[in-house]
């Protein structure tokens, strides 16, 4: 009965991450399905003990659409410090522009 609940509440962090945290439509799509199917075949597995063959088998499926989907842009994650466009500190200029400006003002 523990493993039941336990997977119960894998299946529900899993359903509401994909609400919690920007994905990519179709990893949303994924964490949504099997989150929900992973709560549904638990409870299940009361009822039908051999259910449980089927949780694993969704756990597989979500596995491999993780790494198939794995090509998402590095924009879409949550954490600041791997997001793919760096904010510039010059403003709107990038700073090697403003490094020639000077050196050519010196030249003149």
């Amino acid at each position: 009965m523990t493993i039941r609940i336990f997977n119960v509440l894998i299946g529900t962090w899993l359903f509401l991450s994909s609400f919690a945290w920007p994905h990519p439509t179709m990893q949303r799509y994924a964490a949504m399905i099997c989150g929900a199917l992973t709560v549904a075949l638990s409870l299940l597995t009361i009822f039908n003990p051999s259910i449980r063959y089927l949780t694993a088998v969704l756990a597989v499926g979500l596995f491999v659409e993780t790494l198939v989907t794995a090509h998402a842009p590095r924009s879409m994650t949550f954490l600041p410090h791997q997001r793919s466009s760096p904010v510039s500190t010059s403003g709107s200029r990038p700073a090697s522009r403003s490094c020639t400006r000077l050196t050519s003002r010196r030249a003149a």
